[in-house]
């Protein structure tokens, strides 16, 4: 599941950020093999002071209309394929949007697929709060067994200290009640 977070300045019209979203899932999927419809993309617009891109860095011209594009996406593509992503992208947004290529900055971030023990939020209808007692049992959370190299053996009793810590916040008594 890929995550894309779009920073570009403030004032474009609703339709541009769209396009610049399609843009970029378009060829998370053409060229990063991303499934379809697994498009997760956060879009955030920002003032001149908000959003500081070097206008000449690497002797590279930007203009105003610079924007940020960073993926966070598992690791394992090769170069090349990263190489056509960026240019897919790039290509993309001067043909859809009249953006210049040089004022498209891609920043990939990679993230091993199996690093220990993952923890995924429930939906609020899968909570357990049956008995409606400060001692109740509440499921917040699930974890999925993963690669145990990089975590050992006490990655279960992290998990339950963790666990026991949260249970006894306000956060958590709250939701026990």
């Amino acid at each position: 599941m890929p995550l894309a977070r779009i920073d570009l300045p403030a004032g474009k019209p609703p339709e541009y950020s769209r396009a610049v979203a399609d843009v970029v899932y378009n060829a998370m999927v053409a060229t990063l093999n991303a499934p379809q419809d697994d498009r997760f993309q956060v879009i955030s617009e920002h003032t001149p002071n908000t959003l500081i891109i070097d206008p000449t860095y690497l002797g590279i011209q930007r203009s105003a209309d610079a924007l940020i594009i960073q993926l966070i996406l598992n690791e394992g593509r090769t170069v090349e394929v990263k190489k056509s992503f960026y240019k897919a992208v790039a290509d993309g947004l001067q043909e859809r949007v009249g953006l210049r290529r040089e004022d498209v900055v891609v920043a990939l971030v990679e993230v091993r697929r199996k690093i220990g023990p993952s923890v995924t939020a429930l939906p609020s209808t899968q909570l357990d709060v049956s008995r409606g007692t400060r001692n109740a049992p509440l499921r917040l959370c699930r974890t999925h067994k993963t690669d145990s190299t990089a975590s050992g053996s006490a990655a279960p009793e992290l998990i339950q200290s963790r666990w026991r810590a949260a249970r006894s916040s306000s956060w958590a008594r709250v939701a026990t009640r």
